[in-house]
């Protein structure tokens, strides 16, 4: 199933006796001066997030990096390590198709969510402050990436946030955080936490990263029809067909679907709950 048809409500069996399910998350695009927002990450229990650090470090040894970037990854005029040159796409994707396997293998659930930045701001006024009258579309993106791991588990399990440690999207993440739990219900009982992290010491981190990369750019493919080399590696990460089962949960906010968004919250009754999981 393409991205663009998948629904962003999404329902899934766990196992049973899972209490905690760590969602790790990067953020990329700052509104004032970016087309796309985006928050992406990737979100499974403690026992599949030590397996993913394990296979995702010993590829960072075969390759002899210290940490991938996928800002540096993605420059093919760039050799990806000392070890590995790889300098076509082709060479590219092959050489980051390991990492994405470690995500494919070891991760429950996938989140992507983009906002196109002056669609955004295009939204009717009341529509926003129904969201909560942000002018960052960075909200939106926050909101609808956090409730999926929300609404993902169990009556009895729990959400802890690890978001990577940049200081302006920090401050940014733990205001959303306080004001979601504070107009959410399940919001307010499924999440326990926020934490903040440098990714060169966190591979799940790495991952979010390798996730918002090749989702910024899929995004300006579908709102800009601005094509890149590394569609392949999107489709590869994003197949249906992960061999851990691994679900996504997709958004992709583009004019008409804003638009439409915009409508629908302007006429909803005051106290609408849980507006931002509506198309």
């Amino acid at each position: 199933m393409c991205a663009e048809s998948q629904a962003f409500h999404i329902l899934f069996e766990r196992e049973p006796f899972m209490a905690i399910l760590y969602a790790y998350f990067d953020e990329s695009g700052k509104f004032h001066d970016k087309e796309v927002v985006t928050f992406c990450g990737l979100c499974a229990p403690a026992s599949k997030i030590q397996r993913l650090e394990d296979d995702w470090n010993g590829l960072l040894r075969r390759y002899e990096m210290p940490y991938l970037s996928m800002k540096e990854a993605l420059r093919l005029k760039k050799p990806l390590s000392k070890q590995v040159k790889a300098h076509s796409a082709r060479e590219r994707i092959d050489a980051l198709k390991p990492f994405a396997d470690c995500i494919r293998g070891h991760v429950e659930l996938g989140i992507a969510i983009t906002v196109d930045v002056d669609a955004y701001a295009a939204m009717s006024v009341e529509g926003r402050r129904r969201l909560g009258g942000s002018p960052d579309p960075h909200y939106l993106a926050f909101m609808s990436g956090i409730m999926g791991p929300v609404v993902h588990v169990q009556d009895r399990d729990f959400v802890s946030v690890i978001c990577d440690d940049d200081e302006q999207a920090a401050i940014n993440c733990f205001q959303f955080y306080r004001r979601i739990r504070k107009v959410h219900k399940l919001a307010h009982d499924k999440l326990v936490s926020i934490s903040f992290a440098q990714d060169r010491q966190f591979p799940p981190l790495q991952g979010a990263d390798f996730i918002a990369s090749l989702v910024r750019l899929e995004a300006h493919r579908q709102f800009e029809q601005r094509p890149y080399d590394y569609r392949e590696l999107f489709l590869y990460l994003t197949a249906p067909d992960s061999p851990g089962a691994m679900r996504w949960g997709m958004a992709f906010y583009d004019k008409q679907r804003l638009t439409e968004m915009g409508s629908w919250l302007a006429k909803a009754p005051l106290g609408t709950k849980e507006t931002w999981l509506h198309p």
